[in-house]
């Protein structure tokens, strides 16, 4: 069983994810608004929603490209990993 706190890693990915886009978007807010620009909050809400609704669906498409070649058993072939692959498991 892992230990739940490995040098404390798990407090600082905690803190970072949870306090850390709110806030970069304040400091946002609050430069922009130095300018005399109105702000809303909710705009950048949607894009952060467009942005993840996109990554998302790549997501689905690719494993569903993967999942139809493993069914048929075929090879995948990705030239960079390959590469890399063939590079490092010489002997």
């Amino acid at each position: 069983m892992l230990p739940q706190k490995l040098f404390g890693f798990t407090d600082i990915y905690s803190d970072t994810q949870g306090n850390l886009i709110p806030d970069v978007l304040g400091i946002v807010i609050n430069i922009v608004t130095i300018f005399g620009i109105s702000f809303d909050i909710s705009i950048v809400s949607n894009i952060f929603s467009c942005i993840t609704s996109v990554i998302l669906l790549i997501e689905k498409i690719l494993m569903l490209g993967l999942g139809i070649k493993a069914i048929r058993q075929e090879t995948i072939v990705i030239p960079f990993f390959d590469s890399l692959v063939s590079e490092y498991m010489k002997w």
